[in-house]
C-alpha cells in the first residue's frame, strides 16, 4: 500500500516551488508522445497542472512541493516513469444510500481508458486560484467542479476531503467524500457507465476487480474499502 494520509489527522504544509522546467531532449520526448496522443483522441487538451515534486512525514505533520507544469508533460512523464513531473490529481467517492457509485471510464480519455475509477475526479489543474495560501480549499473547488461537470445527481451534502495518497513518482492524489441521490452520467467523454457497489461487498469487490481499477482509485479503495464495509454513513472516518 502507498503512503496515505487521513486530513483529519494529518496537516498538510504546501510549499509552492514554481514551474517544472525540462531540459531539451524532455521537451522533444514530451511533444513526440503529445502528438502521438492528440492523433488519436483530437480533444486532448494541454492545459497547466499541478505536480508533485517530492515530499516529507513527520508525525502528524505531512510538507509537500508543488510545482505547475503541464498536461502533456505530465502525461509523458507517467508513460516514462520519470520521477517528477506527474500530476497531482482528485477524485471524488459518491455514495448514493449504502452504495459507493463507480464508473467505468471510456476509450477516449488519455489515462487509464476503460477502467474503473471513482465517478468524478481528474487531474488538479491550475485555473482554480490558491487563496491565501489554502491549497486544499482549492482542491475541494476543483473536486465539487469535477463533480458537477461528470454527474447529474441531487445532493445530500457538500464535498469533504479525507485522504492523500502519495504514489510512485511522487503522483499524489487527494480524495473527497459525498451523498447523493439518483447519480446519472453527465459527462459522456469520461464515462460509459456508472457501477452501484455495495458496501458491504467493497472488500470483495476491490479483491476481485484489482487490475480493472484505475491506479489512483485503488490506492484509496485500499486504504478505506475495510472501513467502508463495516460502517455506515461517514462512520468510517472516525
Amino acid at each position: 500500500m502507498v503512503p496515505y494520509f487521513e486530513l483529519s489527522k494529518t496537516g498538510i504544509c504546501v510549499q509552492d516551488r514554481g514551474r517544472v522546467v525540462l531540459g531539451g531532449l524532455q521537451q522533444n520526448e514530451v511533444d513526440k508522445t503529445w502528438s502521438e496522443i492528440v492523433i488519436k483522441n483530437p480533444s486532448a487538451f494541454n492545459g497547466g497542472v499541478w505536480t508533485c515534486l517530492g515530499y516529507s512525514a513527520n508525525g502528524r505533520e505531512v510538507s509537500l512541493g508543488v510545482a505547475q507544469t503541464d498536461y502533456s508533460t505530465a502525461t509523458t512523464a507517467r508513460i516514462n516513469k520519470w520521477n517528477n513531473g506527474l500530476t497531482m490529481g482528485t477524485g471524488v467517492m459518491v455514495f448514493e444510500d449504502n452504495d459507493l457509485v463507480l464508473a467505468r471510464r471510456t476509450n477516449m480519455v488519455v489515462s487509464d481508458p476503460g477502467k474503473i475509477s471513482m465517478a468524478a475526479g481528474g487531474v488538479l489543474d491550475t485555473k482554480t486560484q490558491v487563496k491565501s495560501g489554502d491549497f486544499l480549499g482549492m482542491a475541494v473547488t476543483q473536486m465539487e467542479n469535477e463533480l458537477e461537470e461528470e454527474l447529474k445527481f441531487k445532493r445530500k451534502c457538500g464535498v469533504i476531503p479525507v485522504g492523500l495518497a502519495i504514489g510512485p513518482g511522487n503522483k499524489a492524489e487527494w480524495l473527497g467524500v459525498v451523498f447523493v441521490n439518483g447519480p446519472k452520467i453527465k459527462d459522456k467523454n469520461e464515462a460509459v457507465k456508472l457501477i452501484k457497489v455495495p458496501r458491504r461487498n467493497l472488500v470483495e469487490f476491490v479483491g476481485d476487480n484489482r487490475p480493472n481499477l484505475e491506479l489512483s482509485t485503488l490506492w484509496h479503495l485500499e486504504y478505506w474499502a475495510e472501513r467502508i464495509a463495516k460502517t455506515e454513513g461517514l462512520d468510517f472516518l472516525k
